[in-house]
């Protein structure tokens, strides 16, 4: 009887496994570069506001010159030969993309510890095209001064972009103005703060280690988000650096907090969180407001503590998500908390948070982005867990497990709808060890799919599927055998995914000491 139901069912339409097909097979191209120099970074760019991305690369070449190329992105290559080298002068620190001259569009943006520089990449070479258009002594901190850093700090502006710039009593807004490109607003001294003995003693120490004069200063790593370091660049979930100097600067973040379009400014200052909201013509100096810090914000001993942004519930607005974990000297589970707080009445932090989510885990990573193409945006969460006290004396047994929590209106499900758990013992527990992303649709079929780099470089793509049953429901499964795998050269410590080639799947690119792994998908039969 069950069975001639079913029958039933699907010729009048009703399917028992409604799993998503896949886009006539997507694939992938192997689409890298490889560098005689070494690779510095890479950054996807439009430069002529084409909405096509090019590919800027920094190299540190064999004669130990430092070159920016641009390379032409296609559909399924990426050009061999760059289009443009720029040389980089000695005493460039950062570069970035901006519109600074009128009529000129964008240019690159040159910084230099004495001010800003434009430089029209439609010419070549530096004279009669590199104009300055901010002297000021600027201070910055990198890992190397043979690093070629890029700069985030640019606001989108009508008759030429505003530039937010580091100076010693602060940052400095710079942008058109009536007697030419000058300083307009100044954000003083709550970023600053006294150092601490301990910090005095790093700072110290670093010093000593590095030649006199070799122009280094300590770098100060900072996981943009975290309370007591809290910001830096568009992305608070990037880490960069910043010049400790004898001062350090508790550095902001630019994002559109109202959802206007226009990019705002946050700070954390010591009586809380200063929003400086952009009606148009930048961030003022004086904030818009500061929202005091909550008892649940509040930075405890020996914890750590971040603040990510994201709209978490799809109105256009930017939500928080914070994240607490005790710092462990040892291996042990320890209880990592998620805190959604959701803007509302023009605030970032609510009196008491929208959801908590707890985890007892070793280690926790998450993300938030649109798993199922729904429009609204999922919780995926990957934990590491360690064995207990017992389980060690029985025999080491180590679980990783991902999760997804779809987004619904109060935030997310409290029950995750995937649920996906892998065990290692002490003889292959090395096989957990990769680089992985799960933000976008890779195969074609609509469902974000997992992305891994693994010990020896190779990627490995593996599908999140949904099948769909009139009866139970959808039911979701991640792969366990790898969908597509690429024997690459790619590095376990750098792993993106992004549409580069706007066919609306993700690629995949890994950046190592001597290549940029490449991946670009294709739509249509593949291999």
């Amino acid at each position: 009887m069950m069975g001639s139901v079913i029958g039933l069912l699907a010729l009048v339409g009703f399917s028992t496994t409604d799993a998503r097909p896949l886009d006539a097979e997507a694939h992938f191209v192997d689409a890298s570069l490889e560098f005689e120099g070494e690779l510095l970074g890479w950054k996807a760019v439009d430069p002529d506001g084409d909405g096509r991305f090019e590919l800027a690369i920094a190299v540190l070449t064999k004669s130990g010159d430092r070159e920016l190329r641009f390379h032409r992105l296609e559909m399924a290559k990426v050009a061999a030969s760059p289009h443009i080298v720029v040389p980089m002068l000695d005493d460039v620190m950062a570069w970035g993309l901006a519109d600074v001259r009128p009529a000129k569009g964008q240019e690159l943006l040159l910084l230099t510890r004495g001010g800003a520089w434009s430089f029209d990449l439609a010419k070549e070479g530096y004279r009669d095209n590199a104009e300055a258009f901010a002297r000021t002594p600027l201070i910055f901190d990198v890992p190397d001064p043979l690093s070629l850093p890029h700069w985030e700090y640019v606001i989108p502006h009508a008759g030429g972009d505003l530039i937010l710039l580091p100076g010693r009593d602060g940052y400095a807004l710079w942008g058109p103005t009536e007697a030419g490109y000058a300083e307009r607003e100044v954000y003083p001294a709550p970023w600053n703060h006294e150092l601490t003995k301990s910090e005095q003693e790093d700072i110290a120490e670093e010093k000593a280690r590095v030649d006199e004069g070799a122009g280094r200063t300590i770098s100060v790593e900072i996981e943009g988000g975290r309370l007591e370091l809290p910001f830096l660049g568009q992305d608070p979930r990037r880490e960069s650096a910043l010049l400790a100097d004898t001062r350090r600067y508790r550095a902001p973040a630019l994002l559109d907090v109202d959802g206007d379009g226009d990019l705002d400014l946050l700070a954390l200052t010591a009586t809380g969180l200063a929003v400086h909201i952009n009606a148009g013509e930048g961030p003022p100096a004086v904030a818009t407001r500061i929202e005091p810090l909550p008892e649940y914000a509040s930075l405890q001993p020996d914890h750590t503590r971040e603040l990510r942004f994201y709209d978490v519930d799809a109105d256009g607005d930017q939500d928080l998500v914070l994240y607490d974990s005790e710092d462990l000297d040892g291996l042990e589970n320890t209880v990592h908390t998620l805190l959604v707080l959701k803007q509302a009445n023009g605030r970032l932090l609510p009196e008491r948070p929208d959801q908590v989510m707890r985890f007892e885990t070793g280690n926790l990573r998450f993300g938030i982005t649109d798993v199922d193409g729904d429009g609204r945006p999922d919780l995926v969460v990957r934990k590491f867990d360690l064995p207990s006290l017992v389980e060690a004396v029985t025999g080491l047994e180590f679980k990783y497990t991902h999760l997804v929590y779809l987004g619904e209106k109060r935030a997310f499900e409290r029950r995750p709808t995937l649920k996906h758990t892998e065990v290692y013992d002490e003889e292959n527990v090395a096989g957990v060890i990769a680089n992985r992303e799960l933000v976008l649709d890779c195969s074609g079929d609509g469902i974000a799919d997992l992305v891994e780099v693994d010990l020896d470089g190779h990627v490995n793509i593996r599908r999140l599927q949904v099948e769909s049953s009139f009866f139970s429901g959808d039911s979701w499964e991640l792969d366990n055998a790898p969908w597509k795998t690429y024997e690459t050269d790619g590095s376990i410590l750098s792993l993106e995914v992004d549409d580069l080639n706007g066919d609306g799947l993700g690629d995949v690119i890994s950046a190592s000491e001597k290549r940029l792994t490449i991946l670009l998908s294709q739509k249509g039969h593949g291999r």
